[in-house]
């Protein structure tokens, strides 16, 4: 039986390495492959090159940056800062799924998840945003919060708690959506840590005073967000070779959302929700939920139905979910929150980190408790239903997929080359 299970946990190491080096080649295809084209969202390229040039603005360090050591040669440093970016999330990703050993099952399902690192590869999508840099960090001090809690030592305390610290200052200046991904998990690092050292009630007190430091940072920060003579004025500042990239020569991608409005910010998810497209998230929330539930019960050698059922468990998927509201009501890339949640929740899960929710003291304070459980899913039910619209066919979305993606075409053409050649 032991030597079974080993050959499944060898089996599912050499699978999962496999499969990041292959997610590996995909983005440095997609990235330095060609260092000096674009060879995806030219959104999220000119988004980095927001920049301090005239006055301060939200998301502008990134830019500053590129501005000062790499004016004229912006697309080879983005391309070479997406492609470590993938490197360095796919190698996270690849180390939090070893590190799942009650099963192979467990591990493969991590890794070819449809929110997954080889999923982000083959699409070509995801691996170039700022919020990778987020994700990175996540599952970094996550894997150092495991080691501590295996082992407390003060030395690895001290490393997460000033790393917290310093990335709370500095991330927010490249994306003030920091906040939503990262507060809440940090959050619960940092009160486990200081619970064990300095007891629950000062852990309390140091958490609350962090939140409400980020909280801050993210109020200050909305009150630049810049207005269209700005945006228009940064994209002057770049070089010829950078705006080279915009499909009409005039301001483009992120740059060009400087100065939106609430109103404008909010006008595009209601039209995702009015189109009926919005509804098909429910389908990779739930997803991502199952795949967790599953995994997380592999691990504690419990049944499937128990996690996935336990108000705890859904309720801490809830609380991650609750910290992305924000995010789904002022933007539409719902696929980009979707797989922030995915990430947040799966770690915390995996990382013993999940919330202790008090159901029974917190429901008083709740209106659910004024609902009894079939009206409850009736009101879900029915605003689900609202929203769905049924497309004959044709569903059509961005990204490529596992029929069409660049490391298919390569190894064919390896093939047909190495066929030829074989041939007398």
């Amino acid at each position: 039986m032991k030597s079974s299970s080993g050959a499944n946990r060898a089996f599912a190491t050499a699978f999962t390495l496999l499969v990041a080096a292959a997610s590996l080649l995909l983005v440095w295809m997609n990235t330095l492959g060609n260092p000096r084209s674009l060879n995806w969202n030219q959104w999220a390229f000119y988004e980095w090159l927001i920049n301090y040039q005239t006055g301060f603005v939200r998301r502008g360090l990134s830019g500053e940056i590129l501005f000062r050591f790499f004016y004229g040669r912006e697309i080879e440093a983005i391309n070479h800062l997406a492609f470590f970016l993938g490197a360095a999330y796919i190698f996270f990703s690849a180390g939090q799924a070893l590190q799942i050993k009650s099963s192979a099952k467990d591990t493969l399902l991590y890794v070819l998840a449809p929110t997954g690192f080889f999923s982000i590869a083959v699409s070509n999508e995801h691996f170039y945003r700022k919020e990778t840099l987020f994700y990175c960090a996540i599952l970094g001090i996550a894997a150092a919060f495991r080691a501590w809690n295996g082992t407390p030592r003060k030395r690895i305390a001290w490393s997460i708690c000033i790393s917290i610290g310093f990335l709370s200052l500095i991330f927010p200046l490249i994306h003030e959506a920091y906040i939503f991904y990262c507060t809440l998990i940090f959050s619960a690092i940092l009160y486990k840590i200081f619970a064990h050292y300095i007891g629950k009630e000062k852990a309390g007190r140091i958490v609350a005073a962090y939140v409400i430091f980020n909280a801050l940072i993210f109020l200050v920060l909305t009150r630049f967000k810049g207005d269209v003579f700005q945006g228009e004025a940064i994209w002057r500042s770049l070089s010829p070779a950078a705006r080279a990239f915009s499909p009409t020569g005039d301001v483009a991608g992120g740059i060009s959302a400087i100065g939106w409005s609430t109103i404008q910010g909010v006008t595009l998810p209601i039209r995702t929700l009015l189109s009926g497209t919005g509804v098909y998230y429910i389908f990779p929330l739930a997803l991502a939920y199952t795949i967790v539930a599953f995994i997380k019960s592999g691990m504690e050698g419990k049944r499937f139905f128990d996690v996935f059922c336990s108000p705890n468990f859904l309720g801490n998927f809830l609380l991650v979910f609750a910290t992305f509201v924000p995010l789904f009501v002022l933007g539409w890339d719902w696929g980009r929150w979707s797989l922030g949640i995915f990430i947040v929740f799966s770690t915390m899960a995996f990382s013993g980190l999940l919330v202790d929710l008090d159901f029974t003291a917190s429901s008083k304070y709740s209106f659910m408790h004024l609902l009894r459980p079939r009206e409850a899913i009736f009101i879900l039910i029915i605003t689900i239903s609202f929203f769905t619209r049924m497309p004959e066919c044709c569903l059509a979305g961005s990204g490529n997929s596992l029929q069409d993606n660049k490391l298919k075409s390569f190894i064919l053409e390896k093939w047909r080359s190495l066929s030829g050649h074989s041939r007398p």
